[in-house]
């Protein structure tokens, strides 16, 4: 708890350091220096680094992304800072808010909120119970799917002798093994799962708030009302990704988005701006850009889980991520130059399929660092791990299995 809290501390400091300085988001008020600010970026990137390895590997991934929002932030508002003319800079926490906002241009604040239309006491009560209903069903229903993934990972055992990258390069694509490429298949939705389960704790949490607020502080619930409904009104974290016909509609429209209004304001358009005489060169630069970055990030948070010379060391983990991301990066450019004139199930067959293919390479560096093992919600049971050994594992379950009961 000790090594946990010390852990928060030391990640938040730069951003309370930087809160002090920016609080004032008057235009006019300058004070601080961009040199100083970008230190600050700085700091708050390298300290996850530097504590990286100590302690729970779960707690240094929150750390790790934490850090990568609050410095996306941070270079946001600078660049807002040199740019707005008149009125007040959104503050770099508002990142936070921004979450799986797909319109980067969108600002919800207390004007727009105040113009949406005014809902009865009775209204807002038929709103709550049914966001209430919603998200304890939503929960409920992830405790029977999240076992089973969450027993998948920890039951099964992986195929890890031969690095993926390695398998990849020196086999021809129907040579891999089929029950390979069903583990991974099947990993990869459970690491996917603990996203996907997030929005529904989130719709629950915020019920139960607006309930206590309904109950003990009914002064306080029109305000509060109105930012959970645009919380709750916002697109699905996935967009049935199930559905893409081609790599680039998977990335750019049915994926999640959580920094789309990031790699969009602050990599890809100032590179197509940059670029602006060779519109075709700059959309190809700025889409692998954004590709490569992510996958810098995804490196990142590894580094910040492992510890930096355990990352180099290990084998299988070291660029895996990266590489993965850049062949989405290239896939996503020639299916948008060249997209595929074949029927629709066939174009949904072959997106699907390079993806399973190129996927193991983004999963294959957590099961090296052992993610999978401590993988679990808090407080889930783990009633079906005894059953999965012999009946799912595509390699059998692990010898272990009988010491998590």
């Amino acid at each position: 708890m000790n090594d946990r809290l010390g852990l928060l501390l030391i990640c938040i400091f730069p951003s309370l350091v930087f809160y002090t300085l920016t609080k004032d988001t008057k235009v006019d008020n300058r004070h601080t220096s961009e040199v100083i600010l970008y230190v600050v970026v700085i700091f708050q990137l390298a300290l996850p680094l530097a504590v990286g390895g100590r302690g729970e590997m779960l707690d240094h991934a929150l750390a790790a992304i934490f850090s990568c929002f609050a410095s996306f932030g941070m270079v946001r508002f600078i660049a807002d800072r040199r740019c707005v003319r008149d009125g007040n800079v959104v503050p770099f926490y508002s990142m936070f808010s921004r979450w799986n906002v797909r319109d980067s241009r969108r600002r919800v604040d207390k004007q727009q909120q105040q113009q949406q239309q005014k809902r009865t006491r009775k209204e807002m009560q038929g709103l709550i119970a049914k966001w209430l209903t919603r998200g304890l069903f939503l929960v409920g229903l992830s405790v029977p799917t999240m076992a089973f993934f969450d027993g998948f990972l920890r039951v099964c055992l992986e195929p890890l002798q031969i690095p993926y990258m390695t398998l990849l390069l020196s086999t021809p694509p129907y040579a891999i093994p089929l029950r390979t490429l069903v583990y991974y298949s099947v990993a990869g939705l459970a690491f996917l799962m603990h996203v996907v389960v997030m929005p529904s704790f989130a719709l629950l949490v915020v019920s139960l708030e607006l309930v206590v607020r309904l109950i003990c502080c009914p002064a306080t619930l029109e305000t509060r009302f109105y930012s959970v409904q645009e919380f709750v009104q916002r697109p699905p974290l996935f967009n049935k990704p199930w559905l893409a016909t081609s790599i680039r509609e998977l990335w750019s429209k049915r994926w999640h988005q959580m920094l789309r209004w990031a790699f969009r304001d602050i990599i890809y358009m100032p590179i197509r701006r940059a670029l602006h005489c060779y519109p075709e060169l700059g959309r190809a630069v700025g889409v692998m850009a954004v590709f490569l970055v992510s996958g810098f990030l995804h490196e990142y948070i590894l580094m910040s889980m492992f510890g930096f010379q355990e990352y180099l060391r290990q084998p299988g983990i070291a660029g895996f991520q990266t590489l993965f991301f850049v062949l989405q990066g290239l896939a996503s450019i020639i299916s948008e130059k060249h997209p595929l004139r074949v029927p629709t199930w066939l174009a949904r067959f072959l997106t699907w399929s390079f993806i399973i293919y190129t996927a193991p390479l983004f999963i294959e560096p957590f099961l090296r660092i052992g993610l999978h093992r401590d993988a679990e919600i808090p407080g889930y049971p783990r009633f079906l791990d005894k059953y999965l050994g012999q009946t799912v594992c595509p390699y059998g379950g692990r010898p272990d299995v009988n010491t998590l009961h």
